[in-house]
């Protein structure tokens, strides 16, 4: 599979740059408002810096998914938190 998928992340991958104008300290403070937040509130998904906007359905939309997913496996009950 490695071997199939490879060429393609390479190329995904091929030219892109580190955005300089991103401040890794928004990264940091993000983290400490996570730990800071109550057991089972923390968002499943957390976007920091310009991409902000208009990620918010986007992440919803995963949430539901991954939750609809998840509600159907056979293991769903090791997934819940108690």
């Amino acid at each position: 599979m490695l071997d199939l998928y490879a060429p393609h992340i390479k190329a995904m991958l091929a030219g892109l740059e580190p955005d300089t104008s991103l401040d890794p300290q928004e990264v940091a403070d993000a983290v400490l408002r996570l730990a800071a937040m109550g057991f089972g509130t923390r968002p499943n998904r957390l976007t920091v810096g310009p991409y902000i906007d208009g990620i918010d359905p986007v992440n919803a939309a995963h949430g539901q998914l991954q939750t609809d997913m998840i509600g159907h496996s056979p293991a769903a009950s090791l997934f819940t938190l108690k």
